[in-house]
């Protein structure tokens, strides 16, 4: 699972890259939108998380060149120190699928993102997870090292 945080506040992104990386994500930050958009759409991402705040940017900039680059569509949750309902019931009307908090707590980011992937059936619609060189295959339930079949005992 491929995250892309793009939070211009360093440390911050630092600690929610941990967090994900220590739960089986794989994360790209970047720390401003001209980075991001350096890198074109060429990545293969199943999340974004993206700050309203971006010292370089817009945030619906941001969001908009995502929903241009992409060829399928990729959710996006957004994240902010505002919480009042007003800008979160905007934010969610024009073009993010969640909405988080600052400061969030790790687990309910971590709940949030699970319950976007699973909105998205992306797990379902390929039947595998991959991270890295390895392939778990949810139908047959064989494992894959760089293509080659991994027996595992059934424990």
């Amino acid at each position: 699972m491929h995250i892309v945080i793009i939070e211009d506040d360093v440390i911050f992104a630092s600690k929610i890259s941990k967090k994900l990386d220590k739960n089986m994500y794989t994360t790209k930050v970047y720390n401003d939108a001209k980075t991001f958009y350096q890198t074109n759409g060429k990545f293969d991402t199943d999340l974004y998380i993206v700050d309203i705040k971006l010292s370089d940017d817009t945030w619906f900039n941001v969001i908009k060149h995502i929903r241009n680059v992409n060829k399928e569509y990729t959710p996006i949750i957004i994240m902010s120190w505002f919480n009042d309902t007003e800008n979160k019931v905007y934010w969610l009307d024009i073009s993010a699928d969640d909405y988080i908090s600052k400061p969030v707590p790790p687990a309910e980011l971590l709940a949030r993102i699970r319950s976007l992937i699973r909105r998205h059936n992306k797990i379902e619609a390929t039947n595998e997870i991959k991270d890295k060189d390895i392939v778990y295959n949810l139908t047959t339930k064989k494992v894959l090292l760089k293509w080659e079949d991994i027996r595992l005992p059934k424990k």
